[in-house]
């Protein structure tokens, strides 16, 4: 199949569904286009596979495979993927496609670039999305192998999305390699297994997220610089260090963490994403207030500063008119405005973490108070005070007809650029000149004019402050206590407080089913209105079923179990028992039995193993007649050999003298048992016993048996007569010829 792109797609019309209208990025296996569903009427991000892998088969079983994963996938904070297809509209060229949620907004690598470390707040308001996102993704048996910031977008209107499950895969399968044997992934983020032994689980993931929340809080990577095999092995055969330890001045209280997360041996780091979600969340609401707020200042990384100006954004996406923006607005010279825009921006940020689908992060870089070494950083014009927070000039200011965003069709929230639109001309503020620049003296009489201007725009803006925080969309609402409660009392209460609810179902153990477990932000916590209120709602314990494993080989029930995705957890030591219908070495079932629904890792499941038939406990039959003794033993399933030898006189012919093996050892069935036999002297025959029988059969019997027979008592000519009593013994030998007398009667013999 030749995958090849002839010409550019813009303007082109994809699959005779998607119009292709710009490019958003490039990436090493597919270009993403913006693209309109003219089928839906909705804007689209269309993944398309690159020419340079045309005709490449396994590339091309890559990227579908990347939209079954990734389409398995549904939660808030993973891009959905609505679409797979190929395009045939120029024969001999067919497109793979992907199409996915349109999300305006920057990735959170763009976010450090600018900004460097974040704040523990900050960067909890990122873990805490990201984190749920792989929990669910990891439910589904999914793992996405390359988590790191250029993964993770923050969106314009406050939420953190997880994308490109490109090269996500089932968790039992083994990571691929591509042409030249390199491991997918990014070296940065890279599990110390997946470099050494090519293989990862879901907790491959958390090693990446606890790199990911280093970087956040010290601006840098703990591996970075000479080539990416270089970067890999030092994973491989160093510890990451804490943050703090890097990060002098740095809180430790997530050293513990990051230090866990990164453990080379899996089995030490957390077990699930659930469980380092929880750390997250128990670590930032344990925190003092004030450390929450502080960044840590890493001299080999500083935050770049853009050239565009920006905006200060709050958790709800909208501007922050207050704090260093309000400041800069009044040009710094309305003193008594700067302070209490100060105020109004430190509480707009400190009113409550982020909720679970929110974040800080998705406005201006500006969005988050400043580091102490802010003031140091090079401005846009003149000192500290004039950083690069302030509006942009010409209509879309402050008070301009399309705040926020200016006129910009392409803008994001305060005046970003949306993903879909580059900035070819982004510069560094420093080349506008920093703070030791040389400017021309201002002109008196326009200095007073600006001055004047400047004090009426801060009267105005300290009214749009009070208006916005006091009533307007800056205002907060305290979220109601709906823990404990059901489900649609919860979303009620919620709704009736003017709040967005979100509805996250969670396996519980100690939660009755249909419950609210948490709410994120918590009780009391402020929240604008609108807001989206997370809440998670017990589905009762996690259970599984337990497969059916027999008549297979105890590696292959191993396997079975396993893919439950760890949810059942299989004792080391099986159990041995005997079967008559289970072959050896095979399972004959589990314990607890198959079809039994138990708590997910409730219980240990115990393999037991067949030893094959039980064995046989032989009888005693030494003193029996031969023929009793070989009934017995075939009727338990043995066999018998029968050798004979002559007896001392003292024991009839045909008494068992000796067996072998002996009375009570264990043999397995079909197996022989030999018996040492009184031989039958010559001449002699065994007696038959003729009892019951009537006169003519008696006759034909003994005389078949080499004896003649004599009626004493008469009736010999009635046919229905029948023998009574015979004066050889039954089973006894006498000489061949013998006459054996005999009774008849018509009663019963004895």
């Amino acid at each position: 199949m030749d995958l090849t792109v002839k010409g550019g797609l813009l303007g082109r019309m994809v699959d005779d569904r998607y119009l292709v209208e710009s490019k958003i990025a490039d990436g090493g296996m597919a270009t993403v286009y913006l693209a309109v569903d003219r089928r839906l009427d909705r804007e689209v991000a269309l993944k398309v596979m690159h020419a340079d892998f045309g005709g490449d088969e396994e590339y091309a079983s890559r990227f579908v495979r990347e939209a079954r994963s990734a389409a398995r996938l549904s939660h808030p904070n993973i891009v959905q993927v609505f679409d797979q297809g190929t395009d045939r509209s120029e024969p001999g060229h067919e497109l793979l496609y992907l199409a996915m949620e349109y999300l305006p907004g920057r990735t959170l690598r763009e976010v450090l670039a600018e900004r460097g470390a974040l704040t523990p707040r900050e960067a909890s308001s990122v873990m805490v999305p990201l984190l749920d996102a792989l929990a669910a993704a990891h439910r589904g048996g999914i793992v996405h192998r390359d988590v790191k910031p250029e993964n993770i977008i923050l969106t314009d209107d406050g939420r953190v999305k997880v994308a490109d499950f490109g090269l996500a895969k089932a968790i039992a399968a083994p990571v691929p390699s591509d042409a030249q044997g390199q491991l997918f992934g990014t070296a940065a983020y890279l599990a110390p297994e997946l470099v050494s032994r090519g293989i990862a689980d879901h907790r491959a993931d958390l090693y990446a997220a606890g790199i990911v929340l280093f970087e956040l809080l010290t601006g840098a990577q703990p591996y970075s610089g000479g080539e990416p095999v270089q970067v890999a092995h030092r994973h491989v055969h160093e510890r990451v260090p804490a943050p703090s330890v890097v990060a002098p001045g740095l809180p430790d209280v997530f050293d513990a963490l990051v230090l866990q997360a990164t453990e080379h041996d899996p089995d030490r780091r957390p077990a699930t994403a659930e469980d380092m979600l929880a750390e997250v969340r128990h670590i930032r609401a344990t925190m003092p207030a004030a450390a929450l707020d502080i960044r840590a200042v890493t001299p080999s990384l500083q935050p770049v500063t853009r050239s565009e100006p920006t905006r200060a954004m709050n958790t709800a996406g909208m501007p922050v008119v207050g704090g260093a923006a309000a400041g800069a607005f009044a040009g710094g010279t309305a003193g008594a405005v700067g302070a209490a825009g100060a105020a109004a921006g430190t509480a707009a940020f400190s009113a409550g973490p982020a909720t679970a689908h929110t974040t800080a992060l998705s406005g201006a870089p500006t969005a988050f108070a400043p580091p102490p070494s802010f003031a140091d950083r090079p401005t846009a014009v003149g000192g500290p005070a004039t950083t690069a927070l302030g509006p942009p000039a010409g209509p879309g200011g402050p008070g301009g007809p399309s705040w926020p965003g200016g006129n910009d069709p392409n803008a994001g929230y305060g005046g970003l650029p949306r993903l879909s639109v580059h900035d070819e001309d982004d510069a560094p503020l420093v080349a506008l000149g920093g703070p030791g620049a040389a400017r021309p003296p201002m002109d008196p009489e326009k200095r007073k004019r600006l001055l004047i201007g400047a004090g009426g725009g801060a009267a105005v803006l300290l009214l749009l402050i009070v208006w916005w925080f006091a009533g307007g969309p800056g205002s907060k609402i305290p979220v109601p206590l709906v823990v404990g409660s059901t489900q649609a009392e919860a979303t009620a209460t919620l709704k009736a407080a003017g709040l967005t609810v979100v509805i996250v179902p969670q396996y519980s153990d100690d939660v009755d089913k249909g419950k609210v477990i948490q709410s994120d932000p918590g009780a009391g916590e402020g929240v604008s209105k609108g807001g989206e209120v997370t809440i998670e709602v017990s589905q009762g314990p996690e259970t599984v079923k337990i497969p059916d494993v027999a008549k297979l080989s105890e590696e292959d029930a191993r396997a079975k179990l396993k893919a439950a995705n760890g949810k059942i957890q299989i004792a080391a030591e099986s159990t041995e028992k005997y079967s008559n219908k289970i072959d050896k070495g095979q399972v004959i079932g589990t314990d607890p039995a198959a079809g039994k629904t138990i708590k997910v890792n409730s219980q240990q499941v115990t393999l037991i193993v067949s030893r094959g038939p039980a064995p046989i406990k032989v009888p005693g039959v030494v003193g029996q007649n031969v023929d009793a003794a070989k009934a017995q033993l075939s009727g338990l399933g043995l066999k018998v050999k029968v050798e004979e030898t002559d007896g001392d006189g003292t024991q009839a012919p045909g008494t068992v003298l000796d067996q072998s093996p002996a009375k009570d050892a264990n043999v397995a069935k079909g197996d022989t048992v030999t018996l040492t036999v009184v031989k039958v002297p010559d001449g002699q025959v065994q007696v038959p016993d003729v009892r019951n029988k009537n006169v003519e059969e008696a006759n034909g019997i003994l005389n078949g048996a080499g004896l003649t027979m004599n009626v004493i008592n008469g009736g010999g000519n009635n046919p229905n007569a029948v023998v009574t009593f015979q004066s050889a013994t039954p089973g006894s030998y006498v000489q061949q010829g013998t006459q054996v007398n005999v009774f008849v009667g018509n009663g019963p013999g004895r």
